[in-house]
């Protein structure tokens, strides 16, 4: 990006968010890797999808968040996340059916986390298209380690 300072601003906002949020960190990833792919953006998916690898993320993970909810082998808890981020780009919320249909595998404040998580990954694939270049993370805004899977 052309702003180094707002990249980094931005960038170090999504990784606060997943950092601070109550998601596992492969949920996380499963999320933002959802998002990316709704946008079409390829690219930045590409580049996620590695980190998600670096985090210890199975490529199954990463390839079921291609296909969405309906990906065969998601447990529910998955299937639940991979709705709530489809009908937030799609609908810019959640219906109350979907609300409804999630409400026993996702808290409010995961909800909370999925729209922020969502939100982030959105942000990023805009403003790569409008500038149409990678968001580079600068050294500053990385996670040295990744952490470690919640069991």
């Amino acid at each position: 990006m052309r702003s180094r300072g707002a990249a980094t601003a931005l960038l170090a906002f999504g990784s606060a968010s997943g950092e601070e949020g109550p998601l596992a960190r492969d949920e996380q990833e499963l999320v933002v890797l959802r998002a990316l792919h709704n946008c079409k953006a390829a690219a930045a998916f590409q580049r996620r999808a590695e980190v998600a690898r670096r985090a210890g993320v199975a490529e199954t993970v990463i390839g079921r968040a291609r296909v969405g909810a309906v990906a065969p082998g998601l447990s529910c808890r998955q299937a639940a996340l991979l709705a709530a981020v489809d009908e937030l780009h799609e609908q810019r919320r959640l219906r109350a059916g979907v609300r409804s249909r999630i409400a026993g595998d996702l808290s409010e404040r995961e909800l909370f986390s999925v729209a922020v998580l969502v939100g982030f990954a959105e942000a990023v694939a805009l403003c790569e298209a409008a500038l149409e270049q990678p968001a580079v993370l600068p050294a500053s805004a990385t996670r040295d380690e990744p952490k470690p899977l919640a069991a």
